[in-house]
């Protein structure tokens, strides 16, 4: 069996840790318990965090693993492998590092801890190996200005937060929006608020994106949505799932 150790998660848009793993502390002594019941503690696994830019967090775990290695083969405990999780990034709104900076620092932070005694590595890339292998493709379905003077309109999409988009929950993924459409030159952007149409009131983008002006009605794509694409089934708005 291996053991999960608890990560911060920090500067990654979508934390997972705050309610997986465990401190060190606990998992020293959860490893030698293991061992008392007459099981065999293989290794460890941590996850920094899905969407994570910040390569530091990994050293930072790695380096806890280390830990843990050393303390337990003290008590005759030899771990052998570490799931390195996932959290590598995908391209969206702010731009990442290309991926082969991400695996050169990571293989460097294992041999900076391990050396030649390197474990057996595990790592389960999501969206940044898939996320490019889905679009999403949804119709504007209304345009509307709250106030005569408003800075934003709102556009109102056919898909929402529990029809597809569950990630987008309090802005944690940012998804691009593309047109399909050409825009001329000299053509000014709308400011838009992406909304959503006949679900809750929690199924708003509510950072302004940008919208060609002359072409907004008609179709939006919404690329690198490969990942956790759910449809959640709920009735509260009166029609069937």
């Amino acid at each position: 069996m291996f053991f999960r150790t608890y990560t911060e998660g920090l500067g990654s848009d979508w934390p997972l840790s705050r309610k997986f793993g465990a401190h060190t502390d606990i998992v020293y002594t959860m490893i030698l318990q293991a061992r008392d019941w007459g099981l065999e503690p293989f290794g460890l696994s941590f996850h920094v965090g899905s969407q994570q830019r910040d390569i530091g967090q990994w050293d930072d775990a790695i380096s806890k693993c280390r830990y843990l290695f050393e303390s337990v083969a003290s008590q005759g405990i030899k771990l052998n492998m570490i799931n390195l999780g996932g959290g590598l990034p995908a391209n969206y709104l702010e731009p990442t590092l290309p991926l082969s900076i991400y695996a050169s620092e990571i293989h460097r932070f294992l041999y900076e801890d391990f050396g030649d005694e390197m474990p057996e590595i595990w790592i389960e890339p999501g969206r940044a190996l898939v996320g490019d292998a889905g679009v999403i493709v949804s119709e504007v379905v209304l345009i509307s200005r709250k106030a005569k003077n408003d800075l934003y309109r709102w556009v109102y999409l056919d898909i929402g937060v529990f029809g597809g988009l569950i990630e987008t929950l309090g802005e944690a993924i940012k998804y691009p929006s593309i047109s399909p459409r050409k825009v001329r030159p000299k053509k000014l952007f709308w400011l838009a608020l992406l909304a959503i149409v006949l679900t809750s009131c929690m199924s708003t983008t509510a950072t302004p994106c940008p919208i060609p002006s002359p072409w907004v009605t008609g179709y939006t794509f919404l690329p690198r949505a490969r990942t956790r694409r759910v449809t959640l089934r709920s009735t509260s708005t009166g029609f069937r799932p």
